[in-house]
């Protein structure tokens, strides 16, 4: 299982434990974050746009502080990953849920 991991902050940090603890032979982590590197991971990036696109991610998972989650989704959207984790709050406003809703639509 291919996952991308976006945030290493504190709840990043549980999601790549939880992540190892579950499948520690078919697990290949990628993670993204502009000032933390993670020790388990296949590869590290600073942003999601130096993520190389040749890799089908079965799981994107966004742990960062609440930002503008709508442009995360269409990122994943454009990478085809199928299934997406998204911390809370997964907006700042009604009117991003809404914005939200109407792209996953």
């Amino acid at each position: 299982m291919n996952v991308l991991l976006l945030g290493l902050g504190r709840m990043g940090q549980r999601y790549e434990k939880v992540l190892d603890q579950l499948s520690k032979a078919d697990l290949r982590l990628w993670t993204v974050d502009p000032k933390v590197s993670a020790e388990k991971s296949v590869a590290h990036y600073a942003s999601l746009a130096e993520v190389p696109t040749s890799i089908q991610f079965d799981l994107g998972i966004d742990a960062r502080p609440n930002q503008n989650r709508l442009d995360t989704l269409r990122a994943f959207g454009v990478r085809k990953i199928p299934r997406v984790i998204v911390e809370k709050p997964s907006a700042a406003s009604m009117q991003e849920s809404q914005r939200m809703l109407a792209y996953m639509q």
